[in-house]
């Protein structure tokens, strides 16, 4: 069984996925892609395995042989992982930043409105 968090990385990695990313953001998946690259670069069938899913990201089996070679890098190597974690996580927080997380819960008597941004007020009026 494949990790979801080495898949998720291997994805976004082959995809280039920095899209809506802030500057740090960006200069964390820039430090994940380095410091990957130069991990898989210590083993030939890891390498060729990057290269090919950077050449054909849609293929399944390209996409399988990075995860494979990264969740076995990071297995051999910890402070690997802990690295790729906490870029990760970098990455992750950055994709989040200003977004909206709004929760309710338990019994609401009432209106509730659920908003980021509010220009001008808000009103609730007897029907």
């Amino acid at each position: 069984m494949t990790d979801p968090v080495m898949t998720g990385i291997t994805v976004a990695l082959v995809n280039k996925a920095i899209d809506g990313l802030s500057e740090a953001g960006k200069a964390a998946f820039a430090a994940l892609r380095k410091l990957v690259r130069r991990k898989l670069a210590a083993r030939e069938s890891s390498k060729t395995a990057l290269e090919r899913a950077e050449a054909e990201p849609d293929e399944d089996a390209y996409r399988l042989a990075v995860t494979e070679a990264l969740t076995r890098a990071a297995a051999e190597d910890r402070l690997f992982a802990a690295q790729v974690e906490q870029l990760w996580r970098a990455v992750q927080e950055a994709k989040h930043a200003g977004a909206v997380r709004n929760s309710v819960s338990g019994t609401v008597s009432g209106h509730v409105v659920q908003v980021r941004d509010i220009r001008g007020g808000v009103s609730f009026e007897r029907q």
